[in-house]
């Protein structure tokens, strides 16, 4: 009877209302656990090897998941190979995947679990490949962030020095090489993303690459010049300074195009980690960042303590005053990488809003 190796996982994590919403309430907090089945005790190299999943909640119940709701990427440890592995939904709740690792080594699988009504939480599992295992070289960036693959010409245009911890635009061009024709009408809705994992391969990064006509600074992208028009767009914040390896992936004419790029994240002297900013114990966190809040909605029971530690990040956003006009509160010239605490009345029922410029932000008290 072959052995099988369980690796199991158990998440926290709170269940929300939205992408940017978080439920405060701390014993209402969500367990789920995750199996990661494997059917030998090895895996080998150059052989397909199936990985079965299972992902249940805190009553030991299955939870049936799409692929938005989890996504997996097997990357090896030197970072040249790189497969999104797609899974099947079986009767009993159990995910099967087929893995394949091209060499002998280790490689980092990592787990994206975003349930319905929850908030996303990355794991990074290890795993080890039996075979001829491949020199571990080290990664240099791209002199020019421009590739050539499968008849298409693929380049990265960004503004100025990739920072750590900066919200940055990274604007890809994609041109038929032949033609020299710009690509325009990629369908990239929920089929187009953008994975970063640092050299250390221990900071790992996904985004959904957006349309031009989505981007708010593009609202007239049609009426552009050609020089300036790109063919689609993904918004990234590095975490910390370092070499990264990025994939970018997208259908196009029935193909699934995959662009690998490397490049350099310098470290921004502006700005303070926000691991290194101490909250009151039992106060939430709440980001002041220049696309506004995060999270931009609570949801919190009446009658509980409430207290909110406001952390401004940088000082390009609009921390100079937060009012919330309802319970006559104001925070006034909020400092960069200190948290500030607002204490919030929860004795009615209904909706707190607080303001910051032009971002919102919304606490719902409910029974």
């Amino acid at each position: 009877m072959k052995k099988l190796i369980l690796i199991t996982l158990l998440l926290s994590i709170f269940s929300c209302k939205s992408e940017d919403s978080i439920q405060m309430q701390k014993n209402e907090v969500q367990s789920f656990s995750v199996e990661i089945i494997a059917p030998t005790e090895k895996f080998e190299a150059g052989k397909p090897s199936v990985l079965k999943l299972s992902v249940k909640n805190d009553q030991d119940n299955p939870v049936k998941l799409s692929p938005k709701d989890l996504k997996l990427f097997l990357i090896s440890e030197n970072l040249d190979y790189f497969n999104p592995l797609e899974f099947e939904n079986s009767e009993d709740g159990i995910l099967k995947t087929e893995a394949y690792f091209p060499s002998g080594g280790n490689y980092k699988l990592y787990v994206i679990l975003k349930p319905k009504n929850a908030e996303a939480i990355t794991r990074i599992f290890d795993i080890k490949a039996e075979g001829n295992t491949e020199t571990k070289s080290k990664i240099t960036p791209d002199e020019k962030l421009q590739k050539q693959i499968d008849g298409l010409t693929v380049a990265i245009k960004n503004e100025g020095t990739l920072l750590a911890g900066r919200t940055v635009v990274l604007k890809y061009k994609i041109v038929d090489t032949s033609t020299r024709e710009m690509i325009q009408n990629i369908d990239i809705d929920g089929k187009a993303f953008t994975v970063a994992v640092n050299e250390n391969l221990n900071e790992f990064l996904y985004m959904e690459i957006a349309a031009p006509e989505k981007a708010q600074h593009q609202n007239h992208h049609d009426f552009m010049p050609e020089s300036e028009k790109v063919s689609f767009y993904a918004e990234i914040t590095f975490p910390k300074e370092g070499i990264y390896k990025l994939w970018t992936q997208f259908p196009y004419d029935g193909r699934t195009i995959t662009v690998p790029f490397t490049v350099k994240v310098e470290p921004d002297k502006d700005l303070i980690s926000f691991s290194d900013v101490r909250i009151p114990e039992g106060a939430f966190k709440v980001l002041i960042t220049n696309n506004g809040f995060r999270p931009k909605e609570i949801f919190y029971k009446k009658g509980k303590p409430l207290s909110l530690a406001f952390v401004r990040f940088g000082d390009e956003n609009c921390g100079n005053e937060i009012s919330f006009s309802k319970i006559g509160l104001k925070l006034k010239e909020i400092p960069v990488g200190e948290a500030v605490i607002a204490e919030i009345p929860t004795e009615e029922e209904g909706t707190i809003v607080f303001s910051c410029g032009k971002h919102l932000g919304k606490i719902k008290i409910e029974k």
